[in-house]
């Protein structure tokens, strides 16, 4: 079984342009979707798994489902 280990948040999946864009917040939302177009700001966590023969790094986006 490999073990998790979470490294923590590193930033959105896009980097905003202005880190006070209004929209930042409204994707914390996880019942609104994203417009067409429009840049993916959800928050992407980094996971290690540590298995016997070597350790991977997963990034997840586990706020929203799509």
């Amino acid at each position: 079984m490999p073990q998790p280990h979470r490294l923590g948040s590193i930033g959105t999946r896009t980097q905003p342009v202005d880190p006070n864009d209004p929209r930042i917040l409204l994707q914390m939302d996880p019942e609104r979707p994203l417009a067409r177009g429009e840049p993916d700001f959800h928050i992407v966590d980094a996971v290690e798994m540590r298995c016997p023969g070597a350790t991977y790094t997963l990034f997840l986006d586990m706020y929203h489902c799509h």
